[in-house]
């Protein structure tokens, strides 16, 4: 770096190297003024003379600094290996001075190993005049390593290389200088096993060489502290047996042999990684075997003593002292386990010679364990069978016990349930009274009895198990035992004890520093609590998480778990593509992982996925592949897979075949508690009888349903049938039993899919069904729930639904600011033709700023209003304005300027090529927008009309007058009679005539029903008059004639 640095200097320089030669002061100064000589020629030889004493150098440094001062230009001095020099006190004079009376024009540069201690340096360091680089300044970072080799040596490395290169040379730049030498002797494909020998030869010569150089005592101190990876004073006292191993460290640290202080750990320091391995070889070479093992032997009870139990095993090992070893994996092995240090637990039985495990139980049955965790649960199962075996033999009951239960569990992995279940009956028999003693036996048995037998009777064995591991303190596994009860209370039905219990289990995990490995498994159920629950972004938020720490530890199995419940996520969004790109790697994971039970799962949810799409026939072969590879009721999830198969059934209107399946899952389900399942199945078997035309057994299987659900608080279910939706809204709004839950669904579950079944109930004369309705609409309605809202309010007679009506209506349009509707149309067919946009009338004026054809227009108008969502082709349109008419391209000119007309009448400020928000085309039929509310005179009249009608039958006749004198004053005229007979009297389409007439009919019923009402309360006046108009429409009406005389013959 030096000389690389002197290529840029522009001034004058002066390059010293030193040796042990140079502390001579004498010898220092000559060479220095030497130097200086060769630089600077106008210095005489005679006026630099070295004197004879150290007191009279004064003068000769004086006359030094005197013709320093004469330079014109800067000047810069190197003392390179300053080191060699730095302990000699008479040198450190002559710098001293030198360093307090240098010119400003003199530079000086000192290298070496480490700070030079001269007095001058910290009085310079306080006024800004010195610039220091230490070690950890001079390493190398991968990015500056790869440009060191490629640019400044021409060596093509990889960056990866360079990274590696990096982290063994610990970035010191004398290290990557020996490593790049290696590198020019070796081909490129060579690199990964020559170089690393040849560069450890070229560094112990090194080491060697900076070695010679020190004290017995050091070398000494060297060698045997080596192998200690780190160490302290009093670990370095313990292990050498001396007293001053203090002084030592700090010296070696001093004087950089190699040797660096650890950040963050007050007095502990560490070697070079490679200068460590050349001690440990002269170690080797100079120390005996014994003597090596005993210096291992009192660092492991050194550490042993303070608890640090990794280098304690490793130095036991070391010394081979295994049985001391092994006594501490054994006391700790458990704890190991508990907070996910598989991999060192299984380091240190990888330490032990081969067959020593072997002889040891608890040995064995701690490797299975660690081989469980990591899903090697055929590995697992032989570790924990030869500890069985070697329990056998030392009459441990208790530990045969323990073996057996995991053996169970193993076999339970392996998907071999019955031999699973006959391990457990086994073990337990063995325990009788002592089971309480061992939990961990409870908890296998709670296990695999809630997947062949009762999810209720597996989460009472695992209670108990925790209620043991609570008394004992035993947090570890009382995690562990908490996230195995909520994840059977999810299945059996049970949300919110499931939560709580979950929630808790992931507090005490978090406050015991516990092993990520069951957070990942803690973290996955509560993701599939977040989801049955409907809340679909805190469940994937959740699993994200558990699916970064399954691929953090390769837990493949759990990884495709996750990813299964990931992809159920995203199919009840209804993301479909995002949730098979779940399923495919899900499915991936099981296979990788040999487990058919878990393919079986994903298989079955893939052909979920596969019907939702309207794929049934792709379901069902899905549905085949994963009941083929589970067998009958081998597996818990064996009547999932039957529901499955029976819904698909049912899509394929193989009703038989479809009960059947259904039947036999419900039985199942029943069965063992699975209360999630069972909720799908009688929603599935409700809708089978919905399409059987069974409407009675259909809803109560609805009920069953949702009262298995709301009891489970389940927000999640298969409601693509379009007739359990119908059943559920109309639940729903019912407010009887269940309405509730079947209202949460909608508001949760359903959304907006919801609309089209709700809007059909807006037109019940129950009040009780009306404000439930709205209500739901202004939870989930969308743009389509506008209109039909507005609709209400004008028709109702209720102010309460009117009210309830509007505020719906101001939510919607909250929660859709974007939506862009129209004013609400209100047209008068009755009498002249009127139309308003809101409050504002369309003029005349307006009509004709199209510039087409007026009448034409209102006709067009007018006619769409009556075909309504139905629309009108336009070559209907053409036929009704045009008939007759064979010149088609002028007609279809005439057609669009009409309609032009139309659109800006209607919106006068429409902007050109801007699409209307009145007329609307949609499949090459025109229709007044849906999303705009339209209010028709017509359609109020008869509405009041006929409830007055149903109000007069009920013997309300008050309520009936009301109704009838709000329809008389809708009637303007005849319907829609200021239109041309041409346009409203066609033959081939009689949309008009038979609409008139039949509101003629109304109004005059309306008005003998007024004069009826009004004879009966006594007020003969109106009764006379409204009988009279009656007469003056109709003279042959006797009701009429009869009022008339009964009337004037009172008078």
């Amino acid at each position: 770096m030096l000389s690389s640095l002197v290529q840029t200097i522009d001034h004058r320089w002066v390059w010293l190297s030193l040796d042990n030669f140079d502390a001579d002061w004498a010898v220092f100064l000559h060479y220095v003024c030497a130097g200086l000589r060769e630089k600077l020629p106008w210095i005489e030889a005679d006026a630099l003379v070295v004197p004879e004493s150290l007191e009279k150098s004064r003068v000769l440094l004086g006359r030094l600094v005197s013709e320093l001062s004469k330079m014109d230009e800067e000047l810069v001095l190197i003392l390179d290996d300053f080191h060699e020099v730095d302990g000699s006190d008479s040198v450190a004079v002559v710098m001293n001075f030198l360093l307090r009376y240098a010119p400003s024009r003199s530079h000086l540069i000192i290298s070496g190993r480490w700070c030079p201690h001269l007095r001058q340096i910290p009085r310079l360091q306080a006024h800004g005049e010195v610039f220091q680089l230490d070690q950890k300044d001079l390493r190398f970072s991968p990015a500056e390593t790869y440009r060191l080799f490629r640019k400044s040596y021409g060596l093509g490395i990889s960056p990866g290389e360079a990274a590696a290169l990096t982290r063994d040379m610990e970035g010191w730049p004398l290290s990557l200088n020996l490593a790049c030498q290696s590198y020019r002797w070796v081909k490129e494909a060579d690199r990964q096993v020559v170089p690393a020998a040849r560069q450890q030869e070229l560094f112990e010569f090194l080491v060697y060489d900076v070695l010679y150089h020190e004290p017995p005592a050091v070398n000494d101190f060297l060698q045997r502290s080596s192998i200690l990876a780190r160490m302290n004073p009093s670990l370095c006292d313990a292990v050498l047996e001396i007293d001053r191993s203090a002084r030592f460290l700090e010296d070696l640290v001093r004087r950089n042999i190699f040797t660096e202080r650890l950040e963050g750990k007050e007095r502990w320091y560490c070697y070079h990684q490679e200068f460590r391995q050349c001690l440990q070889k002269q170690l080797a070479l100079q120390k005996g075997t014994r003597e090596i093992r005993a210096l291992h032997h009192r660092a492991g009870r050194w550490f042993e003593e303070r608890g640090e139990w990794n280098e304690a095993v490793h130095h036991y090992t070391r010394a081979e002292s295994y049985d001391d070893a092994a006594r501490i994996v054994e006391s700790v092995g458990e704890e190991m386990l508990g907070t996910g240090r598989l991999e060192t637990l299984s380091g240190w039985l990888d330490g032990f010679p081969p067959g020593f495990v072997a002889t040891r139980a608890e040995l064995l049955f701690l490797r299975g364990r660690t081989f469980q965790l990591l899903e090697r649960f055929e590995e697992a199962l032989e570790a924990h069978l030869s500890a069985r075996r070697l329990f056998g033999e030392q009459s441990d009951t208790g530990g045969h016990a323990k073996a057996l239960s995991q053996i169970g569990l193993a076999y339970y992995n392996l998907g071999d349930y019955q031999t699973a279940w006959q391990t457990m009956e086994q073990a337990v028999e063995e325990l009788g009274q002592d089971k309480n003693r061992y939990p961990e036996v409870l908890v296998s048995l709670g296990l695999i009895c809630a997947d062949l037998r009762s999810i209720t009777e597996g989460a009472a064995f695992i209670e108990e198990a925790a209620q043991i591991y609570q008394a004992r303190g035993d947090v570890q596994d009382l995690v562990r035992s908490l996230y195995y009860l909520a994840s059977l209370r999810t299945h059996a039905g049970d949300l919110e004890s499931a939560l709580s219990g979950i929630q808790r289990s992931k507090m005490l995990h978090q406050m015991a520093g516990l092993d990520e490995r069951l957070l990942c498994r803690i973290l996955n159920v509560m993701g599939q609590i977040q989801w049955l629950r409907g809340d679909f972004a805190a469940a994937l938020l959740t699993l994200r998480g558990a699916s970064e720490i399954a691929q953090k530890y390769a837990l493949t199995m759990l990884h495709s778990w996750i990813t299964l419940a990931m992809g159920n996520v995203y199919r009840d969004k209804g993301n479909f593509p995002q949730a098979q790109s779940c399923y495919d790697q899900a499915l991936r994971l099981s296979e990788e992982a040999n487990h058919p039970n878990t393919t079986a799962e994903v298989m079955n949810d893939i052909s979920w996925l596969k019907l939702l799409a309207g794929h049934p026939q792709v379901a069902r072969r899905w549905g085949e592949r994963a009941l083929s590879l589970v067998g009958l009721e081998k597996t818990s999830y064996y009547p999932f897979i039957l529901v499955s198969l029976g819904a698909i059934a049912g899509e394929l209107c193989d009703f038989e075949g479809a009960m059947t399946r259904l039947r036999q899952g419900i039985e199942v389900l029943d069965r063992v508690d699975e209360r999630i399942g069972l909720v799908g199945a009688e929603l599935h078997l409700a809708h089978l009888c919905y399409l059987m035309g069974n409407v009675v057994r259909g809803d109560t299987h609805l009920e069953r349903g949702l009262a298995i659900g709301e009891k489970g608080c389940f927000y999640t279910f298969p409601f693509w049938h379009p007739r359990v939706m119908a059943a559920l809204c109309a639940r729903a709004v019912a407010g009887d039993i269940h309405a509730d839950y079947a209202a949460s669904l909608i508001a949760r579950r359903l959304g907006a899919t919801a609309v089209e079944y709700l809007l059909p109930l807006l037109r019940s004369e129950d009040e009780t069904v009306l404000r439930r309705a709205i209500g739901l609409l202004a939870a989930v309605g969308d743009g389509r729930s506008i209109a039909p809202l507005q609709r209400l309010a004008m028709t109702t007679g209720s102010d309460v639904i009117k009210g309830l009506a509007l505020a719906a209506v101001d939510r919607v349009r909250e929660r859709y600011p974007a939506l862009e509707i129209p004013s609400a149309l209100r047209v008068h067919c009755l009498g002249p033709l009127r139309v308003y946009r809101g409050e504002a009338q369309v003029t005349a004026e307006d009509w004709r700023r199209g510039k087409g054809a007026t009448l034409k227009a209102q006709a067009l108008l007018a006619y769409l209003l009556v075909r309504g969502e139905a629309g009108a082709s336009r070559e209907e349109l053409m036929e009704l304005l045009w008939p007759g008419e064979l010149d088609m391209d002028r007609v279809t000119n005439r057609f669009h300027n009409t309609l032009h007309a139309l659109r800006c009448a209607l919106e006068p400020n429409l902007v050109p090529g801007k699409a209307s928000g009145y007329i609307v085309c949609r499949n090459e039929r025109y229709r007044i927008n849906p999303l705009v509310f339209c209010w028709v005179d017509a359609d109020a009249f008869e509405a009041h009309y006929r409830r007055g009608k149903r109000l007069e039958g009920e013997g309300r006749g008050e309520d009936a007058l009301v109704e009838y004198r709000k329809a008389e004053e809708y009637y303007g005229g005849d319907y829609l009679h200021s239109l041309p007979t041409k346009y409203t009297d066609v033959p081939d389409d009689d949309w008009c005539l038979w609409r008139r007439y039949q509101l003629q009919d109304m109004h005059l019923d309306v008005l003998l029903s007024l004069a009826r009402l009004y004879e009966q309360r006594g007020n003969d006046g109106l009764a006379l008059t409204y009988a009279r108009r009656v007469l003056v429409e109709d003279g042959s009406c006797e009701e009429a004639q009869r009022i008339v005389v009964d009337v004037l013959r009172t008078a």
